[in-house]
């Protein structure tokens, strides 16, 4: 079983194939718990590859990448894959900037090898607070975790109702009519607002982008959260 979607275009944007391939990824995952591991084992260790080398160099990690982009193939052809990976994009005439097919760009630019400021991984990016809290139950499931985000929000009152509190954390923050927004204490909506569960996630780089949705396929639900 072979995970091969692909890309079109580059960047963040290049992403959207997840969600016009949810239905076809879902089917992989379901059927390949083998792969399943294969994309966890990735999404723990791509923050500790700063270099081509290291990605070459880990066989697992580098079939997810390349699987990533459809580019899956090429998992063999190492000195070409390097010659992408190195590429300085700055540069017009640079190896991938001269390949007719884009997928090997989009590899380039999402690792950003050959940039002068290096690799965007998630290790580069400052942590936000509860980042491993993707779902209200996540969060109300935690007590300890809880009883700290409702003291940084000066809410612990509410400490104990955890219906009114789900209803303030699924409610969309942008729809002045929602829940949390017809509330009159505004600390609420400042609470709901930090975590915006009913918010699509927000990526500093193709790279976040990437570990991101990969993450989102191994919750408990599957692929229910991606896209």
């Amino acid at each position: 079983m072979t995970f091969s979607p692909y890309v079109l275009g580059t960047g963040i944007a290049g992403w959207n194939f997840l969600d016009r391939t949810r239905v076809q990824q879902q089917q992989i995952f379901e059927k390949s718990p083998i792969l399943d591991r294969a994309v966890q084992d990735f999404t723990q260790k791509i923050e500790g590859i700063q270099s081509s080398d290291q990605l070459l160099d880990d066989y697992n990690v580098l079939k997810v990448a390349l699987g990533a982009f459809g580019l899956e193939e090429d998992i063999n052809n190492r000195a070409f894959i390097k010659k992408v990976l190195d590429s300085d994009l700055s540069e017009p005439t640079s190896f991938a900037n001269r390949l007719n097919d884009n997928r090997y760009l989009g590899l380039a630019q999402t690792f950003g090898f050959g940039g002068e400021t290096g690799p965007q991984l998630p290790s580069s990016s400052v942590e936000k607070p509860y980042a491993n809290v993707a779902s209200p139950e996540d969060l109300l499931s935690n007590q300890t975790l809880l009883n700290q985000a409702l003291d940084d929000f000066g809410l612990k009152k509410y400490a104990g109702n955890e219906f009114f509190l789900m209803r303030v954390l699924e409610s969309d923050t942008t729809d002045p009519a929602s829940f949390v927004n017809r509330l009159s204490d505004s600390k609420l909506a400042d609470f709901a607002n930090a975590f915006q569960f009913n918010q699509p996630p927000e990526y500093t780089s193709s790279m976040e982008a990437l570990v991101g949705e990969f993450n989102a396929m191994n919750d408990g639900d599957g692929l229910s959260h991606c896209g």
